[in-house]
C-alpha cells in the first residue's frame, strides 16, 4: 500500500474572505456624487452667471477639492457646458416619456408633450438656465450650440412622432418642421414668455392654454376635435 501523500493545507484550511477592494467606488455611488457636484454647480451658474461663478466655491459647497473638478473639466467654461448639457437631457427625457404612448390617441399624446415642455418652462432652473445661455452666449457661442442641439432634438423627437402619424393618415402633414413650429407656438410659447417676464400662468392656466392649443392644432392638421378648452 502505497504511503499517504502529505495533505495540502490548502485544501484543508478554509479560506479567509478578501477585504473590500478600496479601489473604485461603485458606479452608483459615483452618479450620486456627479450629481451632487452638478446641483451645487447649476446653483452657482444660475445664481453668479458664468463671471461671477467660482470653482472653489463649488468645490467648498460640494464638500470635494478643487483638484477633483479639474481632474474632470477643464476649467469653469467646461463645466458649464456640462451643466447645460445635463439639464438639456433631462428635458429631452421628459418629452421622450410623454411620446412613449404609440397607441394612445394623439391628443392625450400631445398633451402630456405640452404639458411636461410647460413644466420645464415655469421650473425656475430651466428659467434660470435660458437666461444664463442668453447672456453668456455672445462670450461663448459654443453654449448656445449647446443649448441649441438640445432643443433640436427636443423637436426632433415630436417631428418623428407627427410623421408618423401622417403616414398613417391620422394627421395631414406637408411640412413638419413647420407643424412643430406650430404645436409650441399654440400651446407653451405664451406660459415661456410669460415665465420668462416673471408672471408664469398657474397650473389651472396653463392646462387650459394647452388644452386650447392641442385642440387648435389638431383641427388645423385634419385630425378633428382634440379635448376641450
Amino acid at each position: 500500500m502505497p504511503p499517504s501523500l502529505p495533505s495540502d493545507p490548502r485544501m484543508t484550511t478554509p479560506m479567509k474572505p478578501r477585504s473590500p477592494s478600496p479601489g473604485r467606488p461603485p458606479a452608483a455611488a459615483l452618479e450620486s456624487r456627479e450629481a451632487h457636484l452638478f446641483a451645487v454647480a447649476t446653483a452657482e451658474f444660475l445664481a453668479h452667471g458664468y463671471g461671477g461663478a467660482s470653482l472653489a466655491r463649488i468645490a467648498r459647497t460640494a464638500r470635494i477639492s478643487a483638484k477633483t473638478i479639474y481632474a474632470r473639466y477643464a476649467g469653469k467654461e467646461a463645466l458649464l457646458m456640462a451643466v447645460v448639457h445635463r439639464l438639456v437631457g433631462e428635458s429631452r427625457t421628459d418629452v421622450e416619456e410623454a411620446l412613449g404612448r404609440p397607441d394612445a390617441a394623439p391628443e392625450e399624446v400631445l398633451t402630456a408633450v405640452a404639458l411636461r415642455i410647460a413644466e420645464h418652462w415655469t421650473s425656475p432652473l430651466e428659467l434660470g438656465l435660458y437666461r444664463l445661455v442668453i447672456a453668456d452666449a455672445p462670450r461663448f457661442p459654443e453654449l448656445a450650440r449647446t443649448y441649441l442641439t438640445g432643443v433640436a432634438r427636443h423637436r426632433a423627437l415630436l417631428a418623428d412622432y407627427l410623421d408618423r402619424l401622417s403616414r398613417r393618415s391620422i394627421l395631414a402633414i406637408d411640412d413638419t418642421d413647420l407643424a412643430v413650429a406650430h404645436f409650441a407656438g399654440l400651446t407653451t410659447e405664451a406660459i415661456r414668455n410669460r415665465a420668462l417676464l416673471g408672471l408664469p400662468p398657474g397650473r389651472d392656466e396653463i392646462r387650459r392654454i394647452v388644452a386650447r392649443g392641442v385642440t387648435a392644432f389638431l383641427r388645423a392638421y385634419g385630425a378633428g376635435a382634440g379635448p376641450g378648452g
